[in-house]
């Protein structure tokens, strides 16, 4: 008489294992895509920055307001093409005009 085996217990556990890893990482995966993509940070050349001498208050401190004009490139920055404007506010030194 043949004894029929099912398969072990051994074997049985590491399927679990392995089918419960493979699930978690498949959700991960899927949740990770959820996430907002971080905007790119402008790279490129101070043109012009100047105090507009208005003031913005915070938490009982006061900023001054910059007007900052930047490039993309070098030779858009000695071309004096393509600016863009950006109102900023900085917590210390402003960058160099």
């Amino acid at each position: 008489m043949r004894k029929n085996k099912a398969v072990t217990a051994v074997i049985g556990v590491m399927l679990m294992v392995a089918i419960t890893v493979a699930i978690a990482a498949t959700f991960y995966v899927w949740v990770h895509g959820f996430q907002p993509k971080p905007e790119p940070h402008f790279q490129g050349w101070i043109y012009n920055a100047y105090d507009t001498e208005q003031t913005y208050t915070l938490d009982n401190q006061t900023f001054h307001i910059w007007n900052v004009t930047l490039v993309p490139t070098y030779d858009d920055y000695v071309a004096g093409t393509n600016k863009t404007s950006y109102s900023m506010i900085f917590n210390g030194p402003a960058p160099p005009p």
